[in-house]
């Protein structure tokens, strides 16, 4: 059966012959794991058109184990975000291709990527970090795994400003009820604006010190951590 669907490329892996095996993120399929057949030959048509993140359109045919990507069109290719983040890059590629792993919302985690990816486009956006804060906590809030950010998981009671919080074990949690990581009024707050907050190019009007960035990144990606039960690879050459 032949099919074609929008989507984005995650993951380019070569293989012993003259093939490449590529993960996509497809708008209405969701998660595909394909073969480009002939991709690794320099004569190939496909072969610059398989950038990590790429926005594309793909023809494929139905295959036993993995698809097989038959013809490629190149939509977007964001050069301006690619040559500014390529670690972010390597993250935000991460980050889609372990959510969209046992997770319901294909279509909404597919707008979700395309708007981040187009604020990290624009000459306005001169740090990922934020970007990157943003698109898990909406992924989160999306699949309705996103933690209680205004009441103890414990006790019950609702956080009040300048008591000692922290986080452990999937949950935000008073001090007085549990050991963990300590979490400040500022990262709530900033987790908090950006669960609410539907508009790339809103949420991304708010500014923060880079040390309170550094933080919430860091409480952002133990949730993920949690969420998905490994570290991400990326996650370390990340920096504000």
């Amino acid at each position: 059966m032949l099919y074609t669907d929008e989507g984005f490329v995650l993951r380019v892996r070569d293989i012993l012959n003259e093939d490449k095996v590529i993960n996509l993120l497809l708008k209405d399929t969701g998660l595909v794991s394909s073969i480009a057949k002939g991709a690794k030959k320099i004569t190939s048509r496909k072969t610059g058109k398989l950038e990590m993140l790429s926005l594309s359109k793909f023809s494929l045919a139905k295959g036993k184990s993995l698809d097989i990507l038959l013809e490629i069109k190149t939509l977007k290719s964001y050069p301006s975000a690619r040559e500014k983040f390529l670690y972010p890059f390597f993250l935000l590629s991460e980050l889609v291709e372990n959510f969209a792993v046992g997770f319901t919302s294909a279509d909404e985690l597919f707008q979700l990527l395309s708007d981040v990816l187009d604020w990290l486009d624009t000459d306005d956006c001169q740090t990922a970090i934020p970007v990157l804060i943003y698109f898990c906590t909406r992924f989160f809030l999306i699949e309705g795994i996103l933690p209680d950010m205004y009441v103890c998981s414990i006790c019950g009671i609702r956080f009040v400003a300048d008591e000692e919080k922290v986080w452990y074990g999937g949950s935000f949690l008073h001090r007085r009820c549990s050991r963990g990581d300590k979490v400040q009024d500022t990262e709530l707050k900033l987790l908090r604006y950006f669960a609410l907050q539907a508009s790339t190019d809103k949420a991304m009007q708010i500014t923060a010190p880079r040390e309170v960035w550094q933080q919430v990144f860091s409480l952002t990606m133990n949730m993920v951590v949690y969420t998905i039960g490994k570290p991400l690879h990326a996650q370390q050459y990340v920096k504000c």
